[in-house]
Order: C-alpha cells, then structure tokens, then sequence
C-alpha cells in the first residue's frame, strides 16, 4: 500500500479528527514553570484507566516515550477549551492550538528536583516533594517538559502532563505574562476539568486560592 504524504496542517487534522471520534468532544458554549498536583475527592475504582495510549520502549524511566500522549492532550483541551471559571481574556479557544509537540523528558525524582533547580525553579514553600514535572522555554524555539517517571494510563498523571502542556500552548500564544495567577489559575482550571470529565470525580487544588490572594491578580477573586 502507497503511504499518502501528508502536510503538518492536514497531519494535524487528520489525527484531531481521530481523537474526537476515540475521546469524544464536550459540547460546552526562557521561563521555568511547575508542575500542579490535584487532590482527588474520592478514590477511583480500582483499575479503571484512560482510553489514551501510552507508548513505553523500555520499563526504564528514560525509554517512556509519550509525545503521542502529549498530542491527545493537546488535542482534547483544543476540543474542549471552553473551561468553566477561566476568564475571557484567558479563552482557550482563542488560542492557536497548530503547535508541534514539545520535548518531553522522563525522569525519576531526584533527576527531576535536580533539573528543576538547574532550571531556577521555584517552590513557595520550599518542598519538592511534590513536584511532578515543569515546562522550561530555554529559547530559540526549544521547549521541554521535565515530568516524573509515573503510570501514565492513570488519568491524575496524565493530568499532570496536560497541566504543563497547558503552559506549552500558553508560552507559544504569548499569554505568559509578569502576573503568575493570570497564567496558573486557568491551567489549574483546565486540568481540574479534564480530571472531572474523564473521570467523572472531583479534585480541588489548594494552591489555587493562594494565586487568587496575589496582589496582581486582577481577574480571578
């Protein structure tokens, strides 16, 4: 069988085409950012996973190859921008979503935390315990996410992915601004909603009320 050659526009179609027929469409009206951990409210059943596809080419940490899961991510946020509680100035769906997927790079805590500080990330409280990836813009057009080595079939991790690719999307439309809440509290939005809509639970993220109390948080009280 001849292989069709395609463009990166009718690439970009064609695979956005298949993810709303497999994930469904919600019919709905130079920096170093960190990750956001949710806190689910009740426990999901166990066993239940995401329909996405998780390619691994090892059991190694470093062999998890999930640029094919980062594009469904994309993908589904792009389907589904239209988020609940994110200002209009903020609007996903103004954003332009033709993005190629950034470096994704797995690693385990401690090469994590370390990267992390070579990158001049910051932590409010001064813990990296919790620190499930970050999204560094190292200039002339080189993206990369740092993320932990995790199961990524679980919804809660992939959900950790979307949140840096959310500032991926972010950074390339130009909306990462001096003001952190106007940036953080519409991903933190954005992943709360994929959680509660591939899982049918709920989360909460605590950190969110911390960035509304920032002084130069104009926009979400």
């Amino acid at each position: 069988m001849k292989e069709r050659e395609l463009t990166g526009n009718q690439m970009f179609e064609l695979v956005k085409e298949e993810c709303e027929r497999i994930l469904g469409k919600v019919e709905t009206g130079g920096d170093t950012l960190i990750d956001g951990s949710l806190n689910p409210v009740e426990k999901r059943k166990k066993g239940k996973q995401s329909s996405m596809f998780v390619q691994s080419l090892s059991k190694e940490a470093n062999g998890k190859d999930l640029s094919l899961l980062a594009k469904e991510l994309m993908l589904w946020m792009m389907v589904n921008c239209d988020v609940p509680g994110v200002h209009p100035e903020h609007n996903y769906c103004n954003l332009n979503w033709n993005q190629s997927v950034p470096e994704i790079v797995v690693v385990l805590r401690k090469q994590l935390v370390k990267e992390f500080k070579k990158n001049h990330g910051y932590v409010p409280d001064g813990s990296y315990d919790n620190i499930k990836g970050f999204y560094v813009n190292g200039g002339s057009e080189r993206f990369t996410i740092y993320m932990l080595d995790q199961d990524y079939s679980e919804i809660l991790h992939q959900a950790d992915l979307l949140h840096e690719l959310s500032h991926y999307i972010q950074d390339r439309n130009g909306v990462i601004t001096d003001c952190p809440p106007h940036y953080e509290v519409p991903t933190y939005l954005m992943q709360l909603y994929f959680y509660r809509k591939k899982t049918g639970g709920d989360a909460t993220v605590g950190i969110i009320d911390a960035y509304k109390r920032n002084s130069c948080n104009t926009l979400y009280k």
